[in-house]
């Protein structure tokens, strides 16, 4: 959890991507998703965990990213 969080704060594995080498959907993807999975599994803590809550939160960003994307 501690790396999770370390990760969300240093902004995703933008410091590890080159932005070339995949789509920038990709790279925005990459971005997100760890915030959106630590935001998840902090609430689903309280709350509990959801049936197949990992594919939410792959949607969550996709549609999030498109969105900006557009």
């Amino acid at each position: 959890m501690e790396e999770m969080k370390k990760l969300a704060k240093a902004g995703g594995y933008q410091h590890s991507t080159h932005p070339k080498v995949i789509s920038l959907r990709d790279y925005y993807i990459g971005i997100l998703l760890p915030v959106c999975y630590l935001n998840y599994v902090e609430s689903a803590e309280k709350h509990g965990y959801t049936e197949n809550w990992r594919i939410g939160v792959a949607k969550d960003v996709t549609q999030m990213v498109d969105a900006m994307l557009k």
